[in-house]
């Protein structure tokens, strides 16, 4: 039986972390909210991977750097819609409101 602290094993916290930055990409698109916080759990969880890569020497660097981008992209994506594109929407639909509105 394998420990984590085995050289040739992989890191499990690197793998929940690619699973959960995954999690974070696909909940922009349902669950916007969740984005965020799943995006933070990934980053923390690959940045802890990281940490015990360097310390034990097991594998998943990989996995854990790819689960701390797709936190970063699900959180930035998340920001993006919220205080760039939301604005520009609303602004369209109250031009559409007014115009038909004839004000």
């Amino acid at each position: 039986m394998t420990t984590s602290s085995e050289p040739n094993t992989r890191n499990n916290l690197a793998t929940f972390s690619v699973i959960i930055g995954i999690l974070a990409f696909l909940a922009l698109f349902f669950v916007p909210g969740g984005a965020v916080v799943l995006g933070l759990v990934a980053v923390i969880l690959g940045g802890l991977a990281l940490r015990e890569i360097k310390a034990n020497g097991s594998q998943g660097r990989g996995l854990a750097i790819t689960g701390i981008v797709l936190g970063v992209v699900g959180v930035a994506v998340f920001f993006v819609n919220i205080f760039i594109l939301g604005p520009i929407i609303a602004n369209t639909f109250n031009s559409i409101n007014a115009s038909l509105n004839g004000v």
